[in-house]
């Protein structure tokens, strides 16, 4: 398929792309899908336009979810800011990425340049949709939950459902993940979060949209405290779900030295109480140990050992988040693979682990 994408920006530019790209094509199979954004744009919600798009017409080889779970994935998330990351980042390991993560807010732009080349290149893709404007101001969860039929919340619903309904290969979704993080309070309850993610994932299904593969995510602490279930929006809105786990060690003011088994055994425990539900890893990393330069390839070892284990029969991706986190109030930390010679090699032995190969 080629995707070709004029970029815009803004709210209102959402809304004529979704109307512009809904009316372009009539299947996903239609080359190419192209969204030509003018010099149209509104910054107020309240001014978007509120008519709903026209259908997309799915035809019968419409691309399968279910056929994601036929892999067992092992993911890279990099910097969106260098097109060519990428590619150099293969050529250094010798491996192909099938999976790419990418993280995107309300109103962005999809497929946006670099993922019409991740498309174009017959990637998968692990889009992130976030409750969060352009603009930085917060989609209250109610808002999204009990939007009315044709609003511009609704329709904002059922542009992303459309855009990804129409490309010609199945795509991980999921909306506002780590909801738990202090950071999306002012999205709002566990309730509202639960009330949204199921309102999201119905627009899908209402618009005959077949391959979405919805992954709901927590962080580790919401498994340890015995809190997950207040976040989950039951076995039927959720085809995955996935945890975050990271050895933060010096990132968190000199914390433990924590392994992959370690970080995933609370999520391992809840998930047994839900043996239906595939299992994900959407983002995994390790800081370096500076008074032990070949600890954080031990670490990525260690954590392919871990995934051989039969308790991860179920899982069916994991994905390295290979960028540096702001410190904020704590040091940055450098998730990235390459951080040393051994944190490479080690990494790239994960890269041979065989729980990602059948």
């Amino acid at each position: 398929m080629n995707v070709r994408v004029s970029v815009g920006r803004g709210r209102g530019r959402l809304v004529l792309a979704g109307l512009l790209l809904a009316a372009s094509c009539t299947s996903t199979t239609a080359s190419p899908v192209e969204t030509s954004v003018d010099a149209v744009a509104t910054t107020s919600g309240a001014e978007r336009s509120t008519m709903a798009p026209p259908p997309v017409v799915l035809t019968a080889d419409t691309a399968e979810a279910s056929t994601l779970a036929e892999h067992t994935w092992l993911g890279i998330s990099v910097s969106g800011s260098d097109p060519d990351l990428l590619a150099r980042v293969e050529a250094d390991l010798g491996h192909r990425f099938e999976l790419v993560r990418q993280f995107r807010r309300w109103d962005s732009d999809f497929p946006d340049e670099r993922s019409a080349r991740l498309l174009d290149e017959g990637r998968t893709l692990h889009v992130s949709i976030r409750a969060l404007w352009d603009d930085g101001s917060f989609l209250p969860w109610r808002d999204i939950a009990e939007a009315e039929p044709d609003s511009a919340v609704d329709l904002g619903m059922r542009i992303w459902a459309r855009r990804i309904g129409q490309l010609d290969r199945p795509v991980y979704v999921t909306f506002n993940h780590e909801p738990d993080l202090v950071e999306n309070r002012a999205n709002g309850s566990p309730d509202e979060f639960v009330a949204a993610w199921r309102r999201f994932r119905q627009v899908f299904d209402d618009e005959g949209v077949t391959n979405a593969r919805f992954v709901w995510i927590l962080t580790p602490a919401r498994f340890s405290d015995g809190t997950a279930d207040d976040w989950f929006p039951g076995v039927d809105a959720v085809d995955v779900a996935g945890v975050d786990p990271y050895n933060w060690f010096t990132c968190r003011g000199g914390g433990e030295w924590e392994p992959l088994a370690d970080k995933l055994q609370p999520f391992l425990d809840w998930s047994a109480r839900y043996p239906d539900l595939a299992l994900a890893v959407p983002e995994f990393g390790s800081a370096e140990d500076p008074a032990d330069p070949g600890r954080k390839g031990d670490w990525f070892r260690s954590a392919g050992t871990a995934l051989e284990d039969p308790r991860f029969d179920r899982l069916e991706f994991a994905v390295l988040f290979s960028q540096v986190h702001p410190g904020g109030e704590f040091p940055a930390c450098d998730w990235r693979y390459d951080t040393s010679d051994t944190a490479s090699e080690g990494f790239a032995a994960l890269l041979d682990s065989g729980r990602f190969t059948r």
